[in-house]
């Protein structure tokens, strides 16, 4: 029995990587350095804000398993996987940089799932006034922000130790 079968999600939710510790051998045993669990088995997790709770989950299996990859990238097709069992449905998701994008962002409103992630500057779709950060943020004050909007995304940064960009479509008038 699945995991969503037993259990609906509140309001919020989120999609994130997360790794099983494993040192047993296969081809889809991973490493990644900057994990608290470098080895292991690699899910693809969309979870309860509220309480934790594993909603769904896919396994990584990798590239060399016969995967293929959408024209819109990997992020794209883990998050959509995920959340179309809950489409038109209210919820709000909460995504890192590896999954944020504006198209995705735009096909998840359409379906009626806010969504809310950091992003990075470099990605094709994101806004062209808002790249080169380094540059705006130079001299300015910790706080200091800068906008623009895409209907229904806001693209957001703000000087903090570092430039720190966002995208949402949370609280946007269509």
């Amino acid at each position: 029995m699945l995991c969503r079968e037993m259990y609906v999600p509140q309001k919020y939710v989120a999609i994130d990587q997360h790794m099983i510790k494993s040192y047993h051998r296969s081809g889809f045993r991973k490493f990644i350095k900057d994990k608290p669990t470098k080895w292991g088995i690699k899910l693809w997790v969309l979870a309860d804000s509220f309480n934790r709770y594993t909603v769904d989950f896919n396994l990584y299996t990798g590239r060399t398993a016969g995967q293929t990859i959408g024209e819109h990238g990997l992020g794209y097709d883990v998050v959509v996987k995920l959340i179309s069992p809950y489409y038109n449905q209210g919820h709000h998701l909460f995504v890192d940089n590896f999954y944020t994008s504006v198209h995705l962002f735009k096909h998840l409103f359409s379906h009626e799932v806010l969504a809310t992630g950091t992003a990075l500057e470099t990605w094709r779709d994101f806004p062209q006034n808002l790249k080169n950060s380094k540059v705006w943020a130079k001299g300015k004050e910790r706080g200091s922000m800068r906008w623009e909007r895409d209907p229904p995304c806001l693209a957001l940064q703000w000087v903090d130790n570092k430039v720190v960009s966002m995208l949402t479509t949370s609280g946007i008038a269509n």
